[in-house]
């Protein structure tokens, strides 16, 4: 699915990635949102990559690698700070 960002003058793309998590029903995985944007270098080859507003998502103090996927269970609620 796309969507014009008028505002930002941008096309912004959300993706599914087909993906099972064994012990879930889980069937997939939204992306994050990218921009789709021609190849200024080659007019035939589109371009695609995270927005900028995904920056926002980071948090110096929680490194990705130190948070265990294997702390949380079925059901578990965990706050991101």
């Amino acid at each position: 699915k796309t969507f014009y960002d008028a505002p930002n003058n941008r096309r912004i793309l959300y993706g599914w990635v087909a993906y099972h998590c064994d012990g879930t029903d889980w069937t997939g995985v939204q992306t994050f949102p990218r921009t789709i944007e021609m190849d200024p270098n080659n007019p035939n080859w589109i371009t695609t990559y995270p927005i900028g507003e995904i920056e926002t998502l980071r948090n110096p103090e929680t490194p990705v690698f130190e948070m265990n996927a294997t702390d949380l269970h079925n059901g578990d609620v965990k706050t991101i700070s």
